[in-house]
Parts: C-alpha cells; sequence; structure tokens
C-alpha cells in the first residue's frame, strides 16, 4: 500500500526518493508528515509507474471528524514536508466528507502537484463542500508552504478547486512564490482558484469553466490580499452564471506597489 511505502519514511532520508506506484486503485488515507533530512538536493516524489495519471487512482478510507480545535486532515495530506512532488496521479475521494483532498500544511515548501487529476462531486448548492487542493498555513511565524506550484493538472467538481494561500496573521512573514500554471478547472461549486494572503504569486494559462454551479457569487479567480509582484495572464474563464457572479475578482485588499507593480 502507498501508506506502507511512507512508513518508510519516518527515519528520515539522506537522498533522492522516488516512489512508483503501480496501477490500481488505493482505497487509503495517505500523510506524509515531518519528514527529516528534506532538502532541494534530496527530494521526495510519488509518481505513477506507467506514466498514465488516471491509471493510479487514490480513492480513500473515509473522514473521521477530529476532535474540536483538532487539526482537519485532507484525504491526502503532505505536513511540515518541503520539496514533495506529486505526479500523475489520480485523487477520487468516494467520501465527500472530506475537508480537502489534496492538503498541504504547515511549512511544507516547494510542494509540487504535476499533471494530475482530482475530482469530487460538483457542489451545486449550499455554502460548503470539500476543496479539492488546500494551502494551509499554521499561524505562526514562517510557517507557510512558500513556492507552491500546481501546473497541468485537471480538477473537476468540488466546492472550491484550488484553496491556496499562507496565513493572514499581521506581523507574520507573508508566503511567497506560488505558480498556478496550465490547468483545466472545471464546475467547482463557488470559487475556481482562491489564493489569499500571497506574494509574487503567478496565475497563468488555466482554463477555469462553471456550468453547472446554482450559486451567486461564484468565481472563476478570487485574489483576496495579494500583493507584490502578483501576475495572472493568459488564462480562459467561462462562467454561464447570470447574476452576482465574477470571471476575476480582485478584490480591494490585493495590490502590487511601484517597485513590485501587479500586471492583470
Amino acid at each position: 500500500t502507498i501508506d506502507n511505502v511512507v512508513d518508510t519514511l519516518t527515519d528520515g532520508i539522506n537522498g533522492t526518493v522516488t516512489f512508483l506506484i503501480e496501477d490500481g486503485t488505493y482505497a487509503e488515507n495517505v500523510m506524509i508528515n515531518q519528514v527529516d533530512g528534506v532538502s532541494a538536493e534530496h527530494t521526495i516524489k510519488f509518481a505513477s509507474q506507467s506514466g498514465d495519471r488516471t491509471k493510479v487512482v487514490i480513492t480513500g478510507s473515509g473522514y473521521s471528524e477530529p476532535a474540536y480545535g483538532e487539526t482537519k486532515y485532507g484525504m491526502f495530506a503532505v505536513v511540515h514536508t518541503p520539496y514533495v512532488t506529486l505526479e500523475n496521479l489520480s485523487f477520487e475521494p468516494q467520501s465527500q466528507s472530506y475537508p480537502y483532498a489534496v492538503h498541504v500544511y504547515n511549512q511544507s515548501r516547494h510542494f509540487t502537484l504535476r499533471n494530475c487529476v482530482v475530482k469530487a462531486d460538483p457542489v451545486v448548492t449550499g455554502s460548503s463542500g470539500m476543496s479539492l487542493v488546500k494551502a494551509e498555513a499554521l499561524n505562526d511565524e514562517a510557517c507557510n508552504n512558500d513556492f507552491m506550484t500546481i501546473e497541468n493538472c485537471v480538477l473537476e467538481g468540488g466546492y472550491i478547486a484550488l484553496y491556496l494561500g499562507g496565513t493572514s496573521y499581521l506581523g507574520y512573514t507573508r508566503e511567497q512564490g506560488l505558480v498556478v500554471r496550465g490547468n483545466t478547472v472545471t464546475d467547482a461549486g463557488s470559487k475556481g482558484i482562491y489564493v489569499t494572503d500571497e506574494d509574487d504569486a503567478l496565475i497563468e494559462s488555466n482554463v477555469v469553466t462553471s456550468t453547472a454551479t446554482q450559486k451567486t457569487n461564484y468565481s472563476s479567480i478570487d485574489l483576496s490580499r495579494c500583493r507584490g509582484e502578483l501576475i495572472v495572464r493568459n488564462n480562459v474563464l467561462v462562467n454561464t452564471q447570470n447574476y452576482y457572479s465574477n470571471g476575476l475578482y480582485i478584490r480591494n485588499t490585493t495590490q502590487g506597489d511601484e517597485a513590485r507593480p501587479a500586471l492583470i
């Protein structure tokens, strides 16, 4: 199982590690948690052995709500571990009660999700539901997930497809370096790409389409408290909602400055 493979990381690593996963369906929850020895030179990758992203499907083993105040983890969680890459894999939770399908949490810098499929049931009404990919920073100094890359993925359904960003606490160092590039996002219930509290983000060449949701206030791309050299370019946004919805929603808390202007 994938979980058995992850157990081999308990004692840390001292070189580059690549796990090639055989084709099949894996009904398990996975957590990569605080692996020692990871660096730019000593990275961790999980990838499909065949290279076909539709042939390795992780579906989860079920979600149990934690006690009040405890962290809610997603089906596949990367926790306090930098330089992790997930490539050519599918994440399709069978239970829709997970808060997140893929969850990146607390100092998991330089995380990459590449050429993957992430799917959940579409949320067409209501005000909550699963985020397909969630980046979450612990609200403390230097606990962001900087330099994350989400590229060439297919994301379908859920409440928010990509929910990305750092800590919102004033006085703490802000997250930086997000890249969201070349993804296809279809029928998220509330937001396609939601980026908040991020510096120097690049969002380019994504196709975000919404035809299923019945919610008002849908946004294809929603930018909140984004600062620095923000670049948003070459995206295609298709939104069929009749009213109270947005293609690109730039909140008044999003801004560049003279030295690093935002480019839309």
